[in-house]
């Protein structure tokens, strides 16, 4: 109401133009619904003091009362019609219909009293109201207050991860992305100078939101489940011959500096999993054959580059390392060693992806 009145106070000293009496005042009133209407318009003038019935004998003229929508807000207009011309318009601006309304009937009845006719010509001094600002407008130009983040340390070492992103006015989109990814590929480093074909399930999840720009940004950590098989696979030494099979499982969290559901995304994770290795020698020189089956723990890290062909199929190549935690030895019946593991092992795998 007091941008209302700084508009209308100054307008209702100085708005009355030069007229002679007047027999008769006509009302035009426009206003969309919500607004007050003409009858309530009137009484308002009335206890602004004006009066808009007949008074001496002289011409007739109009007030013609306008109110729109405009923007967030409502722009009012005011405009006295005489036989000889009209005057320029009269502008207020307002967030409510009944603030422009009130300061209209203020106007109005100002310029409806015989001693305003009688003042003679005045200048305009109204100026036109500005547009009111969108809410989203004005929150981009006066930064939010911070809130305190109780729930949050505030370390040297370990900083608050909370994030603000100042967004033009439009629609934010939220999604659950969802991925099942098939994939073949290979894995060395399990057995000595033996590279295992490998065979690959992948289930990714996280959160993203899409700004109305059309950035993408990640929310929170993405996840991955993988379960990987490893077959066949021969390692050759003097008189014994392995056969090497083995299933791989794990659960990795990754972060993501680059994504773009329609486009190429980077993906950077850390796991920890497991896997069990079944080994089968056969000894030339004895002929015995053996089976043995052993665990490990696997602790892994990969970069997964997906690029996404449309809405829901996508291609990526996932590279990586782990680390084993358990001892993968063969032996031969006597007790001898054939081989044993290195305690670290590569895999690059190439995939595709079904995005539901």
């Amino acid at each position: 109401m007091s941008r209302v009145m700084k508009l209308a106070s100054p307008a209702a000293l100085v708005l009355a133009l030069a007229s002679p009496a007047w027999a008769a005042t006509q009302l035009v009133y426009d206003a969309p619904a919500g607004c007050p209407g003409q009858a309530q318009f009137v009484d308002g003038v009335v206890a602004h003091g004006g009066d808009l019935g007949g008074g001496p004998a002289g011409v007739e003229r109009a007030f013609v009362v306008s109110i729109a929508r405009q923007g967030e807000g409502f722009n009012g207009t005011f405009q006295v019609r005489e036989p000889s011309g009209s005057s320029g318009k009269r502008q207020v601006g307002g967030r409510s219909c009944s603030e422009v309304a009130d300061a209209l009937a203020m106007v109005t009845a100002i310029a409806s009293r015989p001693e305003q006719a009688e003042a003679g010509p005045v200048a305009q001094v109204v100026q036109p109201a500005q547009p009111v600002p969108a809410p989203l407008e004005t929150a981009a130009t006066v930064p939010p207050p911070a809130l305190p983040d109780g729930l949050r340390g505030h370390t040297t070492f370990a900083p608050s991860r909370t994030e603000t992103v100042r967004v033009p006015a439009g629609e934010l989109r939220f999604d659950l992305i969802r991925t099942a990814s098939f994939g073949l590929g290979a894995t060395w480093g399990l057995v000595p100078s033996t590279v295992l074909p490998r065979y690959d399930l992948t289930l990714t999840m996280g959160n993203f939101v899409t700004l109305p720009d059309g950035r993408q940004r990640i929310g929170g950590l993405i996840y991955q489940w993988n379960v990987a098989l490893l077959d066949p696979g021969i390692y050759r030494s003097p008189n014994t011959t392995t056969n090497v099979a083995a299933a791989v499982f794990g659960v990795s969290v990754c972060q993501s500096p680059l994504y773009d559901s329609k486009g190429l995304s980077l993906l950077l994770c850390v796991g920890y999993g497991g896997g069990v290795m079944v080994l089968s020698s056969s000894e030339a020189d004895t002929g015995v054959n053996s089976t043995k089956t052993l665990g490990f723990g696997l602790l892994s890290g990969s970069i997964d580059l997906q690029y996404n062909l449309s809405a829901h199929v996508l291609l990526s190549a996932r590279g990586g390392g782990g680390f084993e935690t358990g001892d993968i030895i063969a032996r031969r019946s006597d007790g001898t060693q054939i081989f044993k593991s290195s305690p670290w092992s590569g895999s690059l795998v190439g995939s595709i992806g079904f995005r539901y």
